[in-house]
């Protein structure tokens, strides 16, 4: 797969801001290649919820009373811990579930 065909398929722009003659590149890339699509895809997701996250701490953490020069310094810790924080959640919620299926099936 060369350079265009990967920009095409993280293209997400709205098709209404693309000629006819992209919109049927970026939909024959998109057809070519389902699966690096929803790679891209992902990818996009991930980066938006990254983004979204980051705002959100940082309004919590002027509305605490902290320092926006601070925070640009503090984020990485402060994402990295709410992610292991995260992870810790999802397995304490799959541990539980197989705790109840191994229950049930008794």
């Amino acid at each position: 797969m060369d350079r265009k065909t990967e920009k095409l398929l993280s293209d997400f722009r709205d098709a209404d801001q693309l000629s006819a003659d992209e919109v049927r590149a970026r939909l024959a890339a998109r057809e070519r290649y389902p699966a690096e699509f929803l790679a891209a895809r992902q990818r996009q997701a991930s980066v938006e919820r990254d983004e979204v996250d980051r705002a959100s701490a940082r309004d919590a953490w002027l509305r605490a009373g902290g320092v926006p020069k601070e925070f640009d310094r503090e984020w990485e810790s402060i994402s990295t811990a709410a992610k292991k924080q995260a992870m810790l959640q999802q397995e304490q919620a799959a541990h539980d579930r197989a705790w109840r299926i191994t229950r049930e099936g008794f």
